[in-house]
């Protein structure tokens, strides 16, 4: 099964991460970055593994290190290197392959195909709440999706 991207993420940590990292030379240990970012490890973890999955960083028995995707993400406002690999991670790729496929789908029917594939995180109000956020945190930040809130459903960006 493909792993899930953290929830309770957001964008703007995952920036601050890079442009941190960025100023000390690209790499540190991640109890020096905890202490920089004033986040306790157990805190920091899903942010780095985000940003691992997102291609910005790796890490290496308790070290923090750069990639050239995060370093350009530290230094510019760009994230078309985010909107790219998103695609790939889920529950990105499932919600995006619905949208296409279906014109559009509600939050709930979007939980219930991500649960059979055995993505059991989203399940209850808590975790539909977790979705919604994720969604609109880094899908339509990142222009893949538009979200209607009143039909609490999700379509792909319309290009303009």
């Amino acid at each position: 099964m493909q792993e899930l991207f953290p929830l309770n993420v957001r964008l703007s940590q995952i920036r601050g991460i890079t442009r941190i990292l960025d100023e000390f030379s690209g790499s540190m240990e991640i109890s020096r970055l905890s202490s920089e970012t004033n986040e306790e490890v157990d805190d920091l973890l899903p942010i780095l593994n985000a940003s691992r999955m997102l291609g910005l960083l790796k890490l290496n028995d308790g070290n923090v290190t750069l990639t050239k995707v995060g370093q350009t993400l530290a230094r510019t406002t760009s994230i078309d290197s985010i909107k790219t690999k998103l695609k790939q991670l889920e529950p990105f790729k499932t919600t995006l392959s619905s949208v296409r496929s279906e014109k559009g789908i509600t939050t709930n029917e979007l939980i219930k195909r991500l649960e059979s594939k055995g993505f059991l995180a989203y399940h209850g109000d808590m975790g539909r709440h977790d979705l919604v956020q994720l969604l609109l945190n880094f899908g339509v930040r990142c222009d893949l999706l538009e979200y209607d809130r009143g039909k609490n459903a999700w379509e792909s960006k319309k290009k303009t």
